[in-house]
């Protein structure tokens, strides 16, 4: 299993998030989400993702610059979770709080959801490249994609429980 648990604009946000908080906007039926056993409660229509985590490994400050760009471009992009699914979205605040390492950043990060058909420019990838040890679950879930789907259209992996490093994964 990765350790990656969010992923915005291809950035891993490893051993994410620590801390969580999801708005949404006033008078929406609401739904839980359940992430590492702890339980948040969602809606159809959420207006923001809040929390504090870690970039990590060697490309932890290259990733920092990209997601510094792309708050500052104010550019729109692709915010996935487990069972949370992948949701255009603007990085709105990015905050290193701890640690500018060579290898482990902490970072307070804030992300606007928005409605993607507002924004046909975007779209959401037709091709994933895994990262050693995730399963094809998991990218089902990133994605909100159905796993039965996934498997259908990748006959290539041998093994759906254990992807390798770039192992291609199409998703439509």
């Amino acid at each position: 299993m990765s350790d990656a648990l969010m992923r915005f604009a291809g950035v891993y946000l490893s051993h994410n998030p620590r801390e969580l908080k999801i708005e949404r906007r006033k008078n929406v039926s609401a739904r839980d989400y359940t992430l590492d056993s702890r339980t948040f409660l969602i809606s159809d229509d959420v207006s923001s993702v809040l929390g504090k985590g870690e970039l990590f490994g060697e490309n932890c400050m290259s990733d920092l610059a990209v997601l510094q760009t792309l708050r500052k471009d104010n550019k729109i992009s692709i915010l996935a979770m487990p069972n949370f699914g992948a949701h255009p979205a603007v990085l709105t605040k990015l905050l290193v709080i701890a640690g500018k390492k060579t290898d482990r950043v902490e970072v307070e990060f804030g992300f606007r959801l928005t409605d993607a058909k507002k924004h046909p420019e975007i779209t959401f990838e037709d091709t994933y490249y895994a990262l050693a040890g995730e399963s094809l679950w998991e990218v089902s879930e990133y994605y909100g994609a159905d796993i039965n789907e996934l498997v259908r259209l990748n006959p290539q992996i041998p093994d759906i429980r254990d992807l390798r490093a770039g192992e291609e994964v199409k998703l439509r």
